[in-house]
């Protein structure tokens, strides 16, 4: 076998698996791989070798590569083996059929709301996944997702608006359809709307399915993706789930949603098969791609775009969309300004949050971050909240404070870090959230803080 037809190969496998071809540095580290060369020579034969270090390839990229190749082809794959891996799969005849990896849904429509059958040993059923043209990175939380999906029966994957929730759910979707002996024999993907509850929607979706009978007596995966809506823990919400977790169904259940499923973690903390995934966001190397994929250049500014939106995919590509209509693609333009061209879906998020019905005990709070970040954002201890609320009133406890803490960062709305030299938690804003608030939202909360 030639190396560029495992390179073809690699691709498409790529492509089929994480929704993205193989991109230059996986290009270095294959070929320094497959013709036992340094990667430092790599580089250099690489036409686009000067924008990555030989560190970078090593450390980061070869490892990830052989991680994933040794997942799809069911044997071990390293930087030493890869060659002699390959070519006994091709006399063995793997690579004859390739092509069987890729999943084709171009034919369906995006609103199906009936059977799809995307393989003859899997099912779609409900709404059809979202579409994902292109996937960047989340090896590790691919893998970590279909572990958990096979040790537990229900796994809540949480995350901020717009962090690749329903886009990882439907790259495991594709990855289950495709298997020769899937996981499940059949996936049911419903979509919450505002105002729905998953009961409302379970009930008029699937009476005439026979949908008990499929969870109950088949390995199924339902799949609730929340969206914008917020999740109606009900009784008949918890009811569910404890079918999953506790009773009579061998199907699994994964939960998108924005933030944390009570019944979930409650259902975890006493051992059961339940368990929660928060999906941060993307690295800097995947979110870098993003952005020079929509032919934003300035590496160093890049980075430093990234590192504002905390690597949130949605919003690098709201913003790569602006700054190439409004600037030309010249990011230093952005940059210069300090502008925030998502700030209006940021503010959306917010608003689904009902940022405007905060309690006293949460204005207050919301007062002290946006107020020590108002000219030098830094982080803020839990001491110094305690001491600021006490000093205003003296009313706050401790308790209040931690379940305020505890909600926002479960929702994404705040960050927290540990001190490195006190050990204590720590919390701020994250850059985007915290401009939108300063520009739309404080004077508001400082006209509530003064007439309560």
């Amino acid at each position: 076998m030639e190396f560029e037809q495992a390179k073809s190969i690699i691709s498409e496998l790529s492509i089929a698996k994480r929704g993205k071809r193989l991109n230059f540095t996986g290009e270095i580290a294959l070929k320094a791989a497959w013709e036992d060369i340094p990667i430092a020579q790599a580089i250099q034969e690489h036409p686009s070798g000067d924008s990555t270090t030989q560190g970078y390839v090593a450390s980061r990229i070869g490892p990830d590569l052989w991680k994933f190749l040794s997942q799809e082809l069911g044997v071990e794959v390293k930087k030493k083996n890869l060659r002699l891996v390959f070519e006994k799969l091709e006399n063995e005849g793997m690579f004859l059929a390739t092509d069987r990896i890729s999943v084709d849904r171009e034919d369906q429509p995006k609103s199906c709301q009936t059977k799809v059958s995307l393989t003859s040993n899997i099912t779609i059923l409900g709404n059809q996944p979202p579409n994902v043209p292109r996937f960047y990175g989340r090896n590790d939380d691919f893998l970590k997702l279909a572990a958990n999906l096979t040790q537990n029966r229900c796994v809540a994957l949480i995350g901020a608006a717009g962090i690749g929730k329903s886009a990882l759910a439907s790259m495991y979707v594709q990855h289950i359809t495709s298997k020769p002996q899937p996981d499940f024999q059949c996936v049911i993907w419903i979509s919450l709307h505002h105002g729905q509850s998953v009961s409302e929607l379970l009930e008029s979706r699937f009476k005439d399915d026979g949908f008990e009978p499929l969870l109950q007596d088949n390995r199924s995966l339902l799949v609730v993706d929340c969206g914008p809506a917020d999740l109606e823990e009900d009784q008949d919400f918890q009811a569910l789930v404890h079918k999953f977790c506790v009773e009579i169904y061998k199907s699994s259940l994964l939960i998108l949603s924005r933030n944390i499923v009570t019944t979930v973690k409650q259902l975890a903390s006493i051992q059961r098969p339940a368990t929660t995934i928060k999906l941060k966001g993307l690295a800097d190397q995947d979110a870098l791609s993003i952005l020079q994929d929509q032919g934003i250049q300035g590496e160093s500014d890049c980075y430093k775009l990234i590192e504002s939106y905390r690597g949130n995919p949605q919003l690098l590509l709201l913003a790569s969309e602006r700054i190439n209509r409004f600037c030309g693609g010249k990011l230093e333009s952005f940059m210069l300004h300090k502008t925030s061209f998502a700030s209006d879906y940021v503010r959306r998020v917010i608003q689904e949050y009902k940022m405007e019905e905060l309690t006293p005990v949460e204005k207050r709070v919301l007062d002290i971050l946006l107020q020590s970040d108002r000219k030098s954002p830094r982080w803020i201890a839990f001491s110094e909240f305690m001491t600021e609320l006490t000093s205003r009133s003296g009313t706050a406890s401790m308790s209040e404070l931690i379940e305020v803490l505890e909600a926002w960062e479960d929702m994404s709305l705040i960050e927290s870090n540990e001190d490195p030299k006190t050990g204590e938690a720590t919390f701020h804003l994250p850059p985007a959230t915290r401009k939108v608030l300063l520009r739309d939202t404080l004077n508001v909360v400082e006209s509530q803080s003064q007439s309560a």
